[in-house]
């Protein structure tokens, strides 16, 4: 226990002028501190939670994604696994004239010029409407 605290007291300092120098530390001393102190109360006495707004809410989101999906098949011209990453690549990079230039990575996965997915130089016509931009690719 000793140890722990003598390496964050030496490491505290340099933590900090990080936070400084990437604009963060106004909100690691505003809100993620006392945030902290919040979330352990709440951890340590628990919270009460609603169970049937809680299935209220989970029926709601539900229903959202299917719609949100259903959507995106229909724009896409197919259906396809929206959580698999090479499906999804094929689709959006490969299909249906999307981002240009994709290559595989060691492990078979999509990227393109700008990373694994990491940057999209246009949004492929198909997908506008699913991720709320216009034609012109403004939000």
């Amino acid at each position: 226990m000793a140890c722990s605290l003598r390496l964050l007291q030496k490491a505290a300092p340099l933590l900090r002028q990080e936070l400084k120098e990437q604009g963060l530390y106004a909100l690691y001393q505003d809100v993620e501190v006392p945030l902290a102190a919040v979330l352990a109360a709440m951890e340590q006495k628990g919270i009460l939670v609603d169970p049937r707004r809680l299935q209220d809410i989970s029926a709601d989101l539900e229903r959202v994604l299917a719609k949100l999906t259903e959507s995106i098949h229909s724009q896409a011209g197919e259906k396809f696994n929206i959580n698999s990453p090479k499906q999804l690549g094929v689709v959006l990079f490969e299909k249906n004239g999307g981002a240009a230039r994709t290559q595989e990575d060691e492990n078979g996965g999509a990227f393109h010029r700008g990373g694994r997915f990491g940057r999209v130089d246009r949004i492929p016509p198909h997908c506008e409407r699913s991720v709320g931009v216009s034609p012109s690719g403004q939000a």
